[in-house]
């Protein structure tokens, strides 16, 4: 059995070859010997990325629009 963690933080999101079924006091066995960085992210790490890239995307759109709006200003001028 193998405990995965999140590939952003020390959260475990999985557990490899559970042949138990899961209780949350299995958490409780999770060591750096049976504990493996995962490629996936949890919840929050997950959330938190679509927010940045979302901030991210809405600042590239309004540098865009300000960019338009002073060639729009100086072909005015």
């Amino acid at each position: 059995m193998t405990f995965i963690k999140c590939a952003n933080c020390e959260k475990i999101i999985s557990i490899k070859d559970l042949k138990i079924p899961f209780s949350p006091e299995l958490l409780n066995g999770a060591t750096e010997e049976n504990t493996a960085r995962g490629s996936d992210l949890c919840a929050e790490c997950a959330a938190a990325l679509e927010a940045e890239h979302k901030a991210t995307e809405e600042a590239a759109q309004q540098v865009l629009q300000t960019e338009e709006s002073v060639e729009g200003d100086n072909a005015e001028g």
